[in-house]
């Protein structure tokens, strides 16, 4: 996967692999080779699902952004807002392990870990609200650009190779069926059923 992050400086094209010329690359690859498995006439269900499924992947590469963080490209809210609707929304729904106790951990302990880390994610959060600077905790960007120009980018364009090999070599041959003399009765071979 590393390796497939240096095929631009390899093809001699100035900057880094993106998220973008996966996209541009898959979606443009997968096109061609539709028309060329039209024009061989082996465009079939098979093929097309494939050929879908690269094409969604392109797409997904493409939108990444917002796929990761729907709410803010619909709302346009601020983070802070969102990062404490996902506390109040997991401090609601997210208590299902203190119903339950065990010897070890028993049901009084599960809920104060509960209330403990609820306090702690908020107490962070009003240290965020108060320094007006998301950042200040932790920058979560930084780790998300790191992770798709070393693994995301390349993991989408070795998939997208990988669905178009399977669309471009040859299939296995199907096995063949059994011959006939095997399937016949014992004493059949001269032609007289048993």
């Amino acid at each position: 996967m590393i390796g497939a992050t240096s095929v631009p400086a390899l093809l001699g094209i100035p900057g880094p692999w993106s998220s973008a010329a996966a996209s541009v690359l898959l979606t443009a690859g997968s096109l061609v080779l539709a028309a060329v498995l039209a024009v061989r006439r082996r465009l079939g269900a098979a093929e097309l699902a494939a050929l879908s499924v690269t094409l969604l992947l392109a797409e997904a590469a493409a939108w990444r952004d917002v796929l990761a963080n729907p709410l803010s490209a619909l709302l346009g809210a601020s983070v802070i807002a969102y990062i404490l609707l996902g506390f109040v929304w997991g401090f609601v729904t997210g208590a299902d392990s203190t119903r339950t106790g065990s010897p070890g951990f028993p049901v009084p302990s599960r809920v104060l870990l509960f209330l403990a880390n609820s306090l702690f994610g908020v107490t962070v959060l009003a240290f965020a609200a108060l320094a007006r600077d998301l950042d200040a905790v932790i920058d979560l960007d930084e780790y998300a650009g790191v992770g798709d120009a070393v693994l995301g980018t390349a993991v989408i364009a070795l998939t997208g190779v990988v669905l178009w090999s399977g669309l471009v070599l040859p299939s296995a041959p199907a096995a063949e069926p059994a011959s006939e003399a095997a399937e016949a009765p014992a004493g059949a071979e001269d032609g007289v059923p048993a």
